[in-house]
């Protein structure tokens, strides 16, 4: 939280999610499921990043034509943030320049997601926005960017995961898990430890994995 504030001028930030597409070759069965908005064959990878671009979860699976905010509602991360799970109960107070106020922690999201006590999205209608509106919208966006930017290193550094792979008939033909924890191990240099899988590694079933930074 103290380095979305530091960094990006934005108080009480837990992290930034987002959606990315990773690319396959069309699978036999319901192949129109698979077919995203842009127009390709894709499984969706969900993110939560932290200040620093360290993914802090991941939920890989799910159809490319499924959007955005239903693959978010039925994750892990979802149900926990809407029993309180998510962030521990800290309410920071904020100055604000006429008042003060509190706020709690919360992700940050693009307008595809829904607004939660503790995910926080721009403001619609931009073109009706006040002057506070605005400059509210450009602080989020501008934190929110650690997402984008994290899913655009991750293909960078594993440029597999911008070519489409059979992997339903080859299951360890790519792993977007195994490459997301390699890549933070990587770029920090710092042991990391998978702590939990719901499912085994394969792409025939979804599954969610977390894992932590020691």
């Amino acid at each position: 939280m103290k380095g979305y504030q530091e960094t990006w001028g934005f108080p009480n930030c837990g992290g930034a999610i987002d959606g990315t597409h990773i690319p396959i070759i069309a699978p036999v069965d319901s192949h129109g499921d698979y077919l995203n908005r842009k127009g390709y064959y894709s499984l969706l990878l969900q993110g939560v990043c932290d200040h620093k671009y360290i993914f802090r979860d991941i939920n890989i699976g799910w159809p490319g034509r499924v959007h955005d905010a239903r693959v978010f509602a039925n994750s892990e991360l979802f149900l926990k943030g809407e029993n309180s799970l998510l962030f521990p109960n800290w309410i920071r107070r904020v100055q604000l320049p006429d008042r003060e106020s509190t706020m709690p922690i919360v992700l940050l999201a693009d307008p595809a997601y829904p607004l939660k006590p503790w995910l926080m999205k721009p403001f619609s209608n931009r073109g009706r926005l006040t002057p506070v509106q605005n400059t509210f919208n450009y602080r989020l966006s501008r934190a929110r960017m650690t997402i984008e930017n994290s899913c655009g290193r991750l293909k960078g550094r594993w440029r597999r995961l911008l070519k489409r792979s059979q992997t339903f008939n080859r299951i360890h033909d790519v792993n977007p898990t195994r490459v997301n924890l390699v890549y933070n191990v990587e770029k920090h240099s710092v042991r990391a430890s998978v702590y939990r899988s719901a499912f085994r590694i394969t792409y025939l079933y979804r599954y969610h994995i977390h894992y932590c930074i020691e």
